[in-house]
């Protein structure tokens, strides 16, 4: 039920690319309105993960059509396990959450001790 998601889009894997989307989100994330952060700020991280900005949509897009494709297929293979089935969105759910979390523990307590009391 995976095909091609094994395939790196421009040298970045599913996993290197849930990485550097926990990272945006971490350091230049989307406005409260929903509006995508800053170019520069989305650059900055981009570029210190080693990935050119230039190919960031290309890679971005590819990966979440892949994603798209996997929901939509796995919605009519009822017959297959739901692990299967949802593999790469498990995949990416798993690498996005450890990324997330070692760039969370990396900040200073009290940034960290502010951003858990605006959670509701």
């Amino acid at each position: 039920m995976t095909e091609g998601i094994e395939e790196p889009i421009e040298g970045v894997t599913l996993e290197r690319y849930a990485a550097i989307v926990a990272r945006l989100d971490v350091e230049a994330p989307a406005s409260p309105s929903g509006a995508p952060p800053p170019t520069r700020a989305r650059n900055d991280v981009l570029r210190a993960e080693g990935v050119d900005p230039a190919i960031w949509s290309k890679v971005h897009g590819g990966f979440q059509e892949q994603i798209r494709e996997e929901i939509r297929r796995a919605s009519t293979a009822t017959h297959v396990p739901m692990l299967e089935r949802y593999a790469v969105v498990t995949r990416y759910g798993a690498a996005y959450a450890k990324a997330k979390r070692g760039l969370e523990e990396k900040r200073p307590k009290a940034s960290r001790a502010r951003i858990a009391k605006q959670d509701p």
